[in-house]
């Protein structure tokens, strides 16, 4: 327990600027159990470099497009999906990830949009979006993964909220809350039935609301669906792509409950639930911070 309180402890200190103008890092780390983060084209380090070794080709803790090949090329040939990044099921399809050689500690940032996640944004963000880039943040987070480990993943969410959901997600870690996926939505090229049919967490997209013509919360970067697939999306009694098996609110992994931990957690942040809606729609992955 003290190693899960020094974690939660060093995580609430990642607080977010407010400034619109150029917004510098903001960090913290714990020594947790090791945590096992991905890494993709524009990353350095020494993941990469074990990445490489592993791989056979030249190991310069560089992942530029000879590594992207490398790695698609890997996972096609394991049966993974081959999107090139070195995600959890890639880490252990090349023997695990390398804690002696990465470290075990934890790192939490909040930092403005940068150009290369603006790239990386090309599926959710296009002109005509209700919010600039310059309204948003790029958040990434430990989370407690479906594999009981500690996992570094990322969001994209308005300014406004930056903060709240920093301290949100810091509670559900130090909680060992279950996320299986917490990924841009533009890693399933922004296609949202993709990204939910992967249990994957995810905040902003520009897109409509589901069944509607006007614009989703999560068009403004205020609103997060946590774990989909075992919190679906039900309109009128139908759950979304007819699938019932997770409709029934009892207690399993990753699933949020009304007055659980995790709903909890949200509410204290002033999140609003999509299970509390009364008007015919129950959306059990959804919290809004309107």
């Amino acid at each position: 327990m003290a190693m899960v309180s020094a974690f939660a402890s060093a995580m609430l200190a990642a607080t977010p600027v407010a400034a619109m103008s150029a917004v510098p890092a903001q960090s913290a780390t714990a020594t947790a159990s090791c945590v096992v983060f991905a890494v993709r084209t524009g990353d350095t380090g020494a993941a990469v470099s074990v990445v490489q070794s592993r791989l056979r080709i030249t190991a310069d803790g560089v992942f530029g497009a000879v590594t992207a090949r490398a790695v698609k090329t890997f996972q096609a040939g394991h049966k993974l999906v081959a999107d090139g990044v070195v995600g959890p099921l890639t880490w252990a399809a090349l023997g695990g990830f390398p804690c002696s050689a990465v470290g075990s500690q934890a790192v939490a940032t909040v930092t403005g949009i940068s150009s290369a996640v603006a790239a990386r944004m090309r599926y959710s963000y296009r002109l005509g979006c209700p919010v600039p880039l310059s309204s948003l943040r790029y958040l990434r987070l430990p989370y407690w993964g479906w594999d009981g480990r500690y996992h570094v993943g990322e969001l994209v969410v308005n300014s406004s909220i930056a903060t709240v959901t920093a301290k949100t997600f810091t509670t559900l870690a130090t909680q060992r809350f279950p996320i299986q996926q917490l990924r841009l939505v533009d890693d399933f090229k922004g296609d949202d039935d993709a990204s939910v049919r992967a249990n994957n967490t995810s905040a902003f997209n520009c897109r409509k609301i589901t069944n509607g013509s006007t614009w989703s919360q999560h068009a403004y970067g205020r609103a997060i669906d946590v774990n989909p697939w075992v919190n679906p999306y039900v309109f009128h009694g139908r759950p979304q792509f007819d699938t019932f098996t997770h409709v029934a609110r009892t207690a399993g992994k990753g699933k949020i409950l009304r007055g659980d931990a995790t709903y909890r957690a949200f509410i204290a942040s002033r999140f609003s639930w999509g299970g509390d809606w009364k008007n015919g729609v129950l959306d059990y992955q959804h919290f809004e911070h309107a």
